[in-house]
């Protein structure tokens, strides 16, 4: 793919060309292997400003545009050069983006190459001891706290100074620590509210989807700027997924007709076969982070209409979105019970796939987890709708 590089472009990739195609030698690349990090060449990158590509000149740094950065990183690739430096540069944007003294501190040891901070997308409790691409130990990283990007640094001293991706302060808070009790009791809600919720009308159960449809009108931008914020996509793009969920609403609505069921007298000699559409239970959605609006309406909209109540297990990793959802639909009057929410990691899944009231389970993720949801939720009796390769970023 041709990027159309400017001469300050090819300047700077023809410059990391020849730094890498020296300092990245394979046999320098073998000599540093066990330490996963190359003193000599995270200098040179600091001098270069490589440390800062994506920090503003105002604070020290490069201030290159992202088209830059990836210039730089396909060269490294290209030599596969040792040392953390793809995460010290994200580390560096984050950093520079937080206003607290302990951010302001450690960027200008970062920028100066006298400390190395990365970034490692992970809980908090994985980052120990601290290793990051290559096995370089840090000394500082920004990993996953709860809802929270917060700096633990190597003497174990957690930096309550929250950062988000956009370098403010932290969005939310949530505990992921109670997962399966957490749906131990929300599945057993929605059982007890299967007794009845399954003998209402079907017209009457989709009434509360045409209020659903107006609210998630009336709050579509709220919802998109949400998804913006803790999952990045642009604003048009999460517009789309917001839109895809209200259609998948408007289209529920529809379970009057939907859930019709077929007769066919004298199919045999004095026989008649009639086939009846019923609710069966509870069931239960794992939905990623990609789609956060989007994939749960796949589901749960479909489920209620047709007289079953649900239990849905957003992606940890992007909750706001549901929870601003869940707020509209405690406007709608859905009886308690109907429609329930836990938050949670693998804690939670393990909780839905054992519960002994939920009696099937809609997936959306990666194909390795899908294949665990599958088998396990199978050997457990339930019907599993597990749909794997879904994890492309947007």
């Amino acid at each position: 793919m041709e990027l159309g590089l400017s001469e300050d472009q090819e300047r700077l990739r023809e410059g990391f060309a020849r730094l890498f195609a020296v300092e990245s030698s394979g046999e320098r690349v073998r000599a540093a292997e066990s330490r996963g990090f190359d003193p000599v060449l995270w200098e040179l990158l600091s001098e270069m400003g490589a440390l800062g590509l994506r920090v503003p000149e105002s604070q020290g740094g490069s201030g290159a545009s992202l088209h830059d950065a990836v210039i730089v990183a396909e060269q490294a690739g290209r030599r596969l050069a040792t040392g953390p430096w793809r995460e010290a540069i994200v580390a560096g944007a984050l950093l520079a983006g937080h206003p607290s003294a302990t951010a302001s501190s450690w960027l200008a040891r970062l920028l100066k190459g006298t400390s190395i901070v990365t970034f490692a997308p992970v809980p908090l409790e994985q980052i120990e001891p601290m290793l990051v691409a290559g096995g370089a130990v840090a000394d500082a990283v920004i990993g996953f706290h709860a809802s929270q990007l917060v700096l633990v640094e190597r003497s174990g001293t957690r930096r309550e100074d929250a950062l988000d991706d956009l370098g403010a302060s932290a969005l939310a808070t949530w505990n992921l620590g109670e997962g399966p009790r957490l749906v131990l009791a929300e599945g057993e809600a929605a059982k007890k509210a299967f007794k009845t919720w399954s003998k209402v009308p079907v017209i009457d159960r989709v009434q509360p989807l045409f209020k659903l449809k107006i609210l998630l009108d009336q709050n579509a931008e709220e919802i998109a700027t949400l998804i913006v914020k803790e999952h990045g996509k642009t604003f048009k793009e999460a517009m789309g997924d917001i839109l895809r969920g209200i259609q998948m609403v408007e289209v529920a609505t529809s379970m009057p007709t939907l859930m019709q069921g077929e007769a066919l007298d004298n199919i045999a000699r004095d026989i008649d076969c009639h086939s009846l559409r019923r609710p069966l239970g509870v069931f239960a959605g794992i939905t990623p982070f990609n789609f956060p609006a989007m994939v749960p309406f796949w589901f749960w909209p479909f489920a209620i209409a047709s007289g079953n109540t649900y239990v849905l297990k957003p992606s940890e990793r992007v909750p706001l979105t549901q929870m601003k959802i869940f707020e509209l639909i405690q406007q709608i009057g859905l009886p308690e019970g109907v429609l329930n929410m836990v938050h949670g990691g693998k804690d939670a899944v393990n909780g839905i796939l054992e519960h002994p009231d939920i009696k099937g389970i809609n997936f959306v993720g990666s194909t390795p987890i899908a294949k665990y949801v599958y088998q396990t939720g199978s050997a457990n009796g339930k019907r599993v709708q597990a749909l794997g390769g879904a994890k492309n970023f947007i």
